[in-house]
C-alpha cells in the first residue's frame, strides 16, 4: 500500500516507478503496489464537511465516512514520531490527525483486528522507509480506532489523504 503512494506519485498512476529508491527500499520488505492489491482501486471523493471548524482537546467527533478525510479537527496536528507508525497503545486521537491531512498528510489506516501482526511489521516496516524520505515524510500509519465505525466495504487498510487544491481526498 505505502509503495502506491510512491508509484502512483511519480507516474501519474500510469508507469512503473520501480527505479526510485524508496521503491526499491520497499520492495526489499516484501510490498509493491502489485502484491498489495491496491494499483487498481481507484480513489473516492468524500464529503468535506466542516473542514475548517477546530474543536476542543478530548471532544470526539462523529464523521460522516470512516475513516474521515477531512472536517473537524484539533487546533494543532500531531507532533507525529519519528517511525511516522502507531499502534493501538500509542495512538494520537482521530481528531489531531484530521487536521495532519488538512495539512496535506496521508494516512494509512489498518484495523489491528483483521490485519495479521505479520501484515501490521510490513507496514510498520514501509511506513519507517517512506517517513525518512523527504518526498514522502508526510506519510504515516495508524491502528484503526474502530469506535468511530469500521473502514469501508470491511476492509483492513485504508488511504486517506486530502488535497488542498481541490478539497477532495
Amino acid at each position: 500500500v505505502a509503495n502506491y503512494v510512491i508509484w502512483h506519485k511519480h507516474t501519474g498512476g500510469g508507469g512503473s516507478g520501480k527505479d526510485d529508491a524508496t521503491f526499491k527500499a520497499l520492495d526489499k520488505i516484501g510490498t509493491t503496489p502489485f502484491v498489495s492489491g491496491c494499483a487498481a482501486d481507484a480513489p473516492t471523493n468524500d464529503p468535506t464537511p466542516d473542514k475548517d471548524v477546530v474543536v476542543p482537546a478530548g471532544q470526539k467527533v462523529t464523521y460522516p465516512v470512516a475513516p474521515p478525510s477531512s472536517g473537524p479537527h484539533l487546533a494543532q496536528p500531531v507532533q507525529v514520531n519519528s517511525a511516522g507508525f502507531y499502534t493501538v497503545a500509542d495512538r494520537p486521537p482521530v481528531e489531531g490527525l484530521v487536521g495532519n491531512r488538512n495539512a496535506g498528510w496521508t494516512w494509512l489506516w489498518y484495523d489491528p483486528n483483521l490485519v495479521p501482526p505479520t501484515q501490521v511489521d510490513l507496514i510498520k516496516k514501509a511506513a519507517a522507509v517512506l517517513h525518512k524520505d523527504p518526498r514522502y515524510s508526510l506519510f504515516v500509519a495508524t491502528a484503526w480506532d474502530d469506535s468511530y465505525g469500521k473502514l469501508p466495504l470491511g476492509t483492513p487498510i485504508a488511504l486517506t489523504r486530502w488535497s488542498k487544491d481541490t478539497g477532495q481526498v
